[in-house]
């Protein structure tokens, strides 16, 4: 689950009216349309969106959206650190999911004393039954990046801080090097998660590579290959639009053209020139649910 603004839409008047006068029009005017998804990232499918005023209103969002979806035993719910509430994670226990969730400064001392337990526990070097390992390499777009997964399944060693989490199994960090192969210009990322998945960090990694992977497949193609971001329609015909938009991405996306390496605004303009290719893209999405 993630957020996504569409800069373009914006109806002051109507933010303020929706808001009940907690915010200004002044306020409004800078504010941009919010729209928080579920996106099954296995199938390149949105599962669903709401609506929020501003981002922080994600935390009210998340909720309202789990109800609206079916997910169930097996399921795996990720979300960054603005989702990372209490409220949140009972919801998805209820629903009997699991959850892989980021932690940042927002649960500041569940975070350092994630990061700094992970790090002892990995600079001691002692061998315990609830610590792992796990480390990948990936190459591409000219960068080199190694990701590293710590993972702790000893919750009580974070203090009384751990009950707050309803299942909460594994904690730790997932660190990440990226060098450019052109400049040997390094950056280096930390990460902290909570999860109630049994402590397995080569499955943690995967789960957190298919969370960031809804930049790519969601958002990053609703901007560059329908221009969401430079739409100028307002709040509900924009939200209404956006569900559309998905429909329509998710159907592109599902689609296997004779040539494998065809684009996503590939198979758009040729869906426009051919109404039998049209036609075989709409058929093939139907009959595959």
């Amino acid at each position: 689950m993630d957020g996504k603004t569409i800069r373009g839409a914006i109806n002051a008047d109507k933010l303020v009216q929706e808001s009940a006068d907690k915010i200004t029009k002044e306020q409004a005017s800078v504010a941009k349309l919010h729209l928080v998804s579920a996106f099954l990232s296995d199938m390149s499918l949105s599962l669903g969106q709401e609506r929020v005023l501003i981002k922080e209103n994600e935390i009210v969002a998340i909720p309202k959206l789990l109800d609206d979806i079916d997910i169930r035993q097996g399921d795996v719910v990720t979300i960054d650190a603005l989702g990372t509430q209490k409220k949140i994670v009972e919801k998805i226990v209820e629903k009997q999911a699991d959850y892989l969730l980021e932690v940042k400064d927002n649960h500041l001392k569940l975070r350092q004393n994630i990061e700094n337990d992970a790090e002892y526990l990995l600079i001691s070097g002692r061998k315990n039954d609830f610590i792992k390992k796990a480390e990948e390499t990936t190459e591409g777009h000219g960068f080199m990046v190694t990701r590293t997964c710590i993972s702790c399944s000893e919750p009580s060693r974070l203090g009384f801080c751990y009950r707050d989490w309803k299942n909460l199994r594994t904690y730790g960090i997932i660190k990440t090097e990226k060098i450019n192969i052109a400049t040997g210009e390094i950056q280096n990322e930390k990460h902290c998660f909570i999860s109630s998945l049994v402590n397995n960090p080569k499955l943690i990694l995967k789960y957190k590579r298919k969370h960031w992977a809804v930049e790519n497949g969601l958002h990053w193609q609703l901007d560059v290959t329908f221009n969401e971001d430079d739409g100028r329609k307002m709040m509900n015909s924009a939200q209404n639009f956006s569900t559309l938009t998905k429909m329509a991405l998710t159907i592109l996306k599902n689609y296997q053209d004779e040539d494998k390496k065809t684009s996503v605004n590939r198979k758009r303009k040729k869906a426009g020139w051919s109404d039998e290719y049209l036609t075989n893209l709409i058929d093939t999405f139907i009959k595959a649910f």
